[in-house]
């Protein structure tokens, strides 16, 4: 009597997997295209929660100058600590080396080598993907590289929250994607210890609670785009987002709202820059942590 509900859930998870590039996948998206001010049109879930979508000139200051302090781009000398978090399926293949050839690997490595070129220590690490069961989170860490662990948010939180308590005056960096962009901001809101944050950036952020695998799927087999999987994570009120502007010096919100059935929007307190690609572009998701120009926006905010 269960076995046709186990055979449609494997069907539906074949589904997912086969529309959509798993989020964060190695995949060439070199459009050209900078990373520049645009229209500031709001999806009606915006308009519904009354979020600005801001000014072209806000927009562009943004692009060009993503602190806001008119300061240009300097590297420090002092303690780093970098979480780098993927989105649903965004785990390689490879059981011993789940990160390796994923968006996080690259930009981990771009930071590393700015920081060497620079003459500052490395940075410490922490980077997370996610597999079919969304419940738990695959983590590695940079104390200890070769160990996969595979735990629940809670353990990678205080995992993350250790890393910063150990070196007094650390320099905190956070980018995340999808699913990694709504744990980020889960993460912030659930460490007990309130530690400030130099840069937080969110990457088409979608909600784990509000959008399933399930959700999107529906929506290819034809049933209308699922609220939760078409707006910005709903999770967090507007103190909960206040409270994360004022602990987060800079805070980029990066998202697109070209693939109808999956996409983030505006989040209150952050600089929001809506990222154009082809409208009805299913893989639009996925793009944004692959798209050269907010790779090298966003290495270069964490390398301040």
């Amino acid at each position: 009597m269960h076995r046709p509900q186990h055979r449609l859930r494997f069907i539906s998870v074949s589904v997912w997997l086969a529309l959509i590039p798993a989020c964060g996948s190695d995949k060439d998206a070199s459009h050209g295209a900078p990373l520049s001010p645009v229209a500031p049109g709001r999806s009606e879930a915006d308009q519904k929660a009354n979020l600005p979508s801001g000014t072209p000139q806000d927009q562009q200051r943004v692009a060009t100058d993503p602190s806001g302090d008119g300061k240009s781009l300097t590297n420090s000398s002092g303690p780093r600590v970098l979480g780098l978090f993927g989105g649903y399926v965004s785990c390689s293949g490879d059981a011993n080396a789940p990160l390796k050839g994923t968006w996080m690997e690259r930009y981990l490595g771009e930071v590393q080598q700015g920081l060497k070129k620079s003459g500052a220590p490395e940075a410490k690490y922490i980077i997370s993907c996610f597999k079919l069961d969304v419940s738990r989170v695959v983590f590695m860490t940079s104390d200890k590289p070769s160990e996969v662990r595979e735990d629940s948010l809670s353990q990678l939180f205080s995992t993350f929250e250790a890393s910063v308590n150990k070196l007094p005056g650390t320099s905190v960096s956070i980018v995340g994607h999808s699913y990694g962009g709504w744990l980020s901001l889960s993460l912030l809101d659930q460490v007990k210890t309130k530690f400030n944050v130099d840069s937080l950036t969110t990457l088409d952020p979608i909600s784990r609670s509000q959008c399933t695998p399930p959700d999107v799927v529906n929506s290819f087999l034809g049933a209308p785009p699922f609220p939760g999987c078409t707006r910005a994570p709903a999770d967090f009120d507007a103190a909960k987002l206040t409270d994360v502007k004022q602990r987060t010096k800079t805070w980029l919100n990066i998202y697109q709202t070209d693939s109808r059935l999956l996409h983030s929007g505006q989040l209150l307190g952050a600089q929001n820059i809506k990222r154009n690609y082809s409208p009805g572009d299913h893989e639009a998701h996925s793009k944004i942590p692959e798209d050269p120009e907010v790779l090298k926006q966003v290495t270069a905010l964490m390398l301040r």
